[in-house]
Order: C-alpha cells, then sequence, then structure tokens
C-alpha cells in the first residue's frame, strides 16, 4: 500500500505531469484534427479525378505519400504537409480569377492555412511525434 502511495504522489507532482504531457508520441488533440483533414482532402482529390481531371492524380498521389510519412512519424511530414496544404489552393489559384477565387470562402481558406502551417512549425506536439528520420 506504501508503495501505491508513492508511487501517486509522483505522478501527482507538477513535473512529472508535464513532462509525460510533453513526451507524448500519439496524434491526439488539434494534431488529430490535422491528421483527419488530411483524409478528408485525399477523398476530396479522389472525387476530382473521377469528376474532372486526371491532372489530379498527382495531387492524390502526393497526398497518400503525406499520409504514409504521417502513419511513419517521419520528420519530413512537416514540410510535406504544409506543401499538401498550400498546393491544391494555389492551383485554383492559378485556374481561377483571382476575384473569383478571393470571395469570404476564399479568405476563410487562406486564414485557416495559415494557422495550420504555424501550428505545424510550432507544437511541442508536431515535434514530439513526428522524429523519425
Amino acid at each position: 500500500m506504501g508503495e501505491m502511495l508513492e508511487a501517486i504522489k509522483e505522478i501527482g507532482k507538477k513535473g512529472a505531469i508535464k513532462k509525460y504531457k510533453q513526451d507524448k508520441k500519439e496524434i491526439d488533440g488539434w494534431l488529430f484534427l490535422f491528421v483527419l483533414g488530411l483524409f478528408l482532402i485525399s477523398l476530396v482529390y479522389l472525387y476530382y479525378i473521377v469528376t474532372y481531371s486526371i491532372f489530379y492524380i498527382i495531387f492524390f498521389i502526393f497526398q497518400l505519400y503525406v499520409i504514409y510519412l504521417m502513419y511513419k512519424r517521419k520528420k519530413l511530414f512537416k514540410e510535406m504537409a504544409v506543401i499538401s496544404l498550400w498546393v491544391f489552393p494555389l492551383y485554383l489559384l492559378s485556374i481561377t480569377p483571382w476575384i473569383e477565387y478571393f470571395n469570404a470562402v476564399g479568405y476563410s481558406s487562406l486564414f485557416f492555412l495559415v494557422i495550420w502551417t504555424y501550428y505545424l512549425f510550432v507544437s511541442k506536439r508536431v515535434k514530439n511525434t513526428f522524429i523519425e528520420k
């Protein structure tokens, strides 16, 4: 019983809990939302492949590569995920007149792209999760 109380006291120390949370290598929290978005973007690319153009095959294959990097916890994931985030909007911008693209939806998309890019490069969870070379 005494050993159990000592273990509970050790866990209860501020530094032990904080260190545990920082050392987690799971895909949790905001990172989970980002990863869910990667899968949804892949489905969108698959839809475009079927309905519009074969050019979207390149986007889809790249998206699968980013998901592979995420699954293997590779360091390269951050950079490739940012490229994955920005490729499709930039492609749309190149084929669509600026005025049509930058309506309310375009501005909100740009806002979220900037937020997710910042998160990927600043988050401790991302730094601790994607460590494999």
